[in-house]
């Protein structure tokens, strides 16, 4: 099973944009799903495109807010293009 194109294996690190850090615990393949113990009890599943219990995704392999977004569009839209020629440059799967 993978996240953007990366293998899952327990004892991952991830990153939820709202439960922050934690490691992955189980993997569940025929569901396509795996289980995030996140700390402090807080055990979450996710499916295989970083989706737990949010209509939007969450989990990534890191945290992907390295940056506070501009107000003007023609700003982020820079800045959103220079994002992703970094992505590229260094190899990014998805």
């Amino acid at each position: 099973m993978e996240l953007d194109g990366y293998e899952i294996l327990v004892g991952d690190t991830v990153h939820d944009i709202v439960f922050g850090n934690g490691k992955v615990e189980r993997l569940v393949p025929d569901e396509k799903r795996f289980w995030v113990n996140h700390g402090g009890g807080s055990l979450r599943s996710y499916n295989d495109k970083g989706f737990g219990n949010f209509k939007e995704r969450t989990l990534f392999w890191k945290n992907p807010i390295t940056i506070i977004p501009h107000k003007h569009d023609d700003a982020w839209d820079k800045t959103v293009e220079i994002s992703h020629l970094v992505g590229k440059a260094l190899g990014r799967k998805t």
